[in-house]
């Protein structure tokens, strides 16, 4: 049997009250012993953030309140807060003003894209973090359309080549047809994919699965890009190494 322990989910809204993700801690609480059960040991809490909005302190305050509850009833699993932050016009001015959150208190940032977002804005607000020292981490990228599959995965490589790290949702896999499973195995073996997340808005219609998307990729890229993408590479955003 494969051992399950010790996923990193990079990218969830379970933190409660916060966004379109849970309603209530009780709904976070659910998610949290679901992500326990599909072997995740870190999760990273991140709820959207638009330009305009101010990083409220009932945030980190929900946030404390949620972590005390888990250190109860799901011991082993560590949260970590962030955001997902829309990039539209200067989203990197939120994060240097502290309105949104990196990953923890590290260099990494996960940012989202409008799905018809132009490749020159993706590459503008890509530069922009890097300039500033951070290391953005492109959020379930298979959605944006000028660039994931674009000229034949050439775009993806310009941006992972420009120092950015991408993102892809578990289910992403677990739903794949023919040609989407084709080019998800070839970036993968190419080593585009830097790790995964569940986008997980509730506990049931997008709940947080990452299981079976652990057995696609061993089956269609090997363990070692399976554990690499589920287990390891998203320690750095814990360690900020």
């Amino acid at each position: 049997m494969v051992n399950m322990q010790g996923f990193v989910d990079t990218h969830s809204h379970i933190l409660f009250s916060t966004d379109d993700g849970a309603r209530d801690i009780e709904e976070s609480m659910e998610m949290l012993r679901a992500e326990r059960n599909e072997g995740a040991d870190a999760v990273f809490l991140t709820p959207h953030f638009y330009e305009g909005e101010k990083n409220s302190t009932h945030i980190a305050e929900r946030f404390e309140k949620l972590k005390l509850r888990a250190a109860t009833e799901v011991p082993e699993l560590k949260l970590y807060l962030g955001n997902e932050i829309l990039c539209l016009y200067d989203a990197v001015g939120a994060v240097l003003k502290n309105e949104a959150r990196t990953y923890g208190t590290t260099k990494y940032v996960l940012i989202e894209f409008v799905p018809q977002a132009p490749f020159d804005t993706v590459k503008g607000h890509i530069e922009a973090f890097l300039r500033e020292g951070y290391v953005p981490v492109v959020a379930h990228c298979e959605r944006y359309d000028n660039v994931f599959k674009t000229q034949g995965g050439e775009r993806l490589r310009e941006i992972v080549q420009m120092g950015a790290l991408i993102q892809i949702n578990c289910d992403t896999f677990v739903n794949a047809g023919f040609f989407e499973g084709r080019y998800l195995k070839k970036i993968l073996r190419e080593g585009l994919v830097f790790a995964v997340g569940t986008d997980a808005h509730n506990n049931s219609s997008r709940a947080p699965r990452m299981k079976k998307a652990y057995d696609w990729v061993v089956k269609n890229a090997g363990r070692g890009i399976a554990d690499k993408i589920f287990r390891e590479n998203a320690r750095a955003l814990i360690n900020n190494s």
